[in-house]
């Protein structure tokens, strides 16, 4: 009897053992499976997060490269890789930090920099691209005149009449406001600073031309007295060749007398009431003063020269 007791004893002990390492066993094989689906799970994860690192990785890339052009911090320096099975608590924590506000804008300032730039490239590149066929040429300009002489017309009988200085003639060439040939005059009168009817420029057309409104000295047959009329090129009683002696001879010689040329001069004084006043000027003190030289053109000699036929530009 107490054999049996024994031996039954001894199958209960064995039950209860298998029974005990059935039920570690079975906790065993649930635990590995939660393992597993975790496993499977922390893959999908990696492998997206993965593909997210790589952009992440290409645009930290241009990044660093500009951090480092500009003098900031290098971004490799902060990165931190934690073992998240087996770090601390505080160091998963400080690895899953994100960005100051201070880094967030710096980025972003290097971000649009680097847009910018590589915009403004593209479009530099496809300038030739954008830019259409050449239209055809416009007209040509006028041509320019190009000056000998100008300033203040002076005669050397009219201007020093009292003494020769050249510095301060007495009396000069003034244009007065006529339109035509019988009230355009031109006589002598005192210097009146910065006024244009009292400039006159010599081009190489062999003009003489008046800086207040641009007409020319003109000669007619007939008339002694000279006039302001429109310039033209063609008219050879607008020319004048400023010879050697300081004489403007006039370049038209269909009437000059035999063994005669035709030269500037200035008149006696006398009065002319057509002439008109002074450019611009108002009251009876601009009213024709009279009794004044006008330039003229007369019959010189080749070969003599007296002072009223003698002009300079001051």
């Amino acid at each position: 009897m107490k054999g049996y007791t024994k031996i039954a004893g001894v199958l209960l002990f064995t039950m209860f053992v298998l029974l005990w390492m059935m039920i570690v066993h079975q906790k065993d094989i649930e635990g590995f499976k939660s393992k597993k689906k975790n496993t499977s799970t922390s893959k999908k994860k990696s492998t997206t997060q993965k593909a997210q690192q790589e952009t992440s990785n290409k645009v930290a890339a241009v990044a660093t490269q500009n951090l480092a052009t500009q003098g900031l911090p290098n971004t490799d320096q902060c990165d931190i890789k934690v073992d998240e099975w087996n770090g601390s608590p505080e160091e998963i924590a400080k690895a899953k930090e994100g960005l100051t506000q201070k880094q967030i804008c710096q980025i972003q300032s290097i971000l649009k920099d680097s847009v910018r730039k590589n915009v403004m490239d593209a479009l530099s590149a496809q300038n030739p691209l954008m830019t259409g066929p050449a239209g055809p040429a416009g007209p040509p300009g006028p041509a320019g005149t190009k000056l000998i002489a100008s300033g203040k017309l002076m005669n050397q009988k009219s201007s020093f009449s009292k003494k020769m200085d050249i510095s301060s003639p007495g009396k000069v060439a003034t244009r007065t406001a006529g339109t035509n040939s019988m009230s355009s005059y031109i006589y002598m009168d005192t210097v009146v600073p910065f006024v244009s009817y009292q400039d006159w420029q010599y081009n190489d057309k062999n003009q003489i031309q008046s800086r207040y409104d641009g007409t020319c000295l003109t000669f007619k047959t007939g008339q002694d007295e000279l006039y302001m009329d429109k310039c033209d090129n063609n008219n050879q009683k607008q020319k004048w060749f400023w010879d050697k002696n300081n004489r403007l001879i006039s370049l038209d010689t269909s009437t000059n007398k035999k063994g005669k040329i035709k030269c500037m001069s200035i008149s006696q004084p006398k009065t002319i009431s057509t002439t008109a006043s002074i450019p611009d000027c108002k009251g009876k003190s601009c009213e024709n003063k009279g009794n004044v030289m006008y330039l003229m053109v007369k019959d010189c000699k080749p070969n003599t020269v007296v002072s009223d036929e003698i002009f300079g530009f001051h």
